[in-house]
């Protein structure tokens, strides 16, 4: 039984006529007729009695009756305590990530809260996760996404995803073949720049053929995929291109090797209930993935 069917009953019993509760809840007598039928078939028992003088309830209706009230009640406090709820959760949210995070991970995570919490507002910053991490400290951000925590305190952090790092080209090839390839190079923050000097350092006695430098992930990705030359990506960035051969890397203790996402934020600012809202909801959300 749902909440209409309870209005019914409620409606019925208060006018112990079909034709004006029709009218009340504008709703056809043929309609009301039927869903008592279905609502006694449900339950296997008799709701009402009709006579001249209109319907009379029976023990079982009057109990029913007593019980739509209350139904229907309850679900009017449910709808005060939601608004008061969402009234309360109103305002900005500030939150810094480096690109690639807001257009992979963010985006579908600020549209599923808002769909929650529609009166938030949020102010996203894009930012090289070093910048994120500094602005996450002083306070000029509530919340950042990075790539690496940076030693970020473990209970002022959450995970929210791992991805593999390849190398990818439209072009089959084996890692052995990359210091002979055309290779694609990207403006990426400091400490991933290094990774991947000293990955490279690693496997290969030569410096890479780098053919082509970009500003950005996403103009990388592009030139690779029109076949300009390979790069080392991100696997979140090319997840969604089967054209693509990837290879995904691994370390010298031959693990794979993995960039995390992580969403950072200071205790004290859990003190303002937007920022404690936010960080509960992905609590929930991906505590358990990882």
């Amino acid at each position: 039984m749902n909440e209409q069917d309870w209005l019914i009953i409620h409606t019925l019993y208060k006018h112990k006529n079909v034709t004006n509760t029709a009218r009340a809840l504008y709703i056809s007598q043929p309609s009301i007729t039927l869903r008592i039928r279905q609502i006694e078939e449900l339950l296997n028992t008799k709701i009402i009695e009709r006579g001249n003088k209109g319907v009379t309830f029976t023990p079982a209706g009057e109990y029913l009756a007593k019980c739509a009230q209350d139904m229907l009640a309850k679900m009017s406090s449910v709808r005060e305590d939601l608004s008061a709820i969402n009234s309360r959760y109103k305002g900005v949210l500030r939150l810094s990530a480096p690109g690639i995070l807001i257009k992979y991970r963010l985006a579908s995570i600020i549209s599923e809260f808002r769909q929650l919490y529609p009166e938030v507002v949020f102010e996203v910053h894009t930012m090289h996760s070093s910048d994120v991490i500094a602005c996450t400290k002083s306070g000029q951000m509530h919340l950042g996404l990075v790539r690496n925590e940076f030693g970020w305190s473990d209970d002022e952090k959450i995970l929210l995803a791992q991805d593999s790092v390849c190398a990818v080209s439209t072009r089959e090839f084996s890692l052995q073949d990359l210091p002979n390839m055309v290779g694609i190079e990207y403006n990426t923050d400091g400490y991933y720049r290094h990774f991947l000097d000293k990955w490279w350092g690693s496997n290969f006695a030569t410096t890479p053929n780098i053919g082509l430098k970009v500003s950005n992930l996403d103009s990388c990705r592009e030139f690779v995929l029109a076949g300009a030359g390979y790069a080392i990506l991100p696997s979140i960035a090319v997840e969604d291109v089967n054209s693509l051969h990837k290879i995904d890397l691994y370390d010298e203790l031959n693990q794979p090797i993995v960039r995390k996402t992580w969403l950072i934020y200071k205790k004290e600012t859990l003190k303002i209930s937007l920022v404690e809202l936010f960080v509960n909801f992905l609590k929930s959300r991906f505590h358990s993935k990882y």
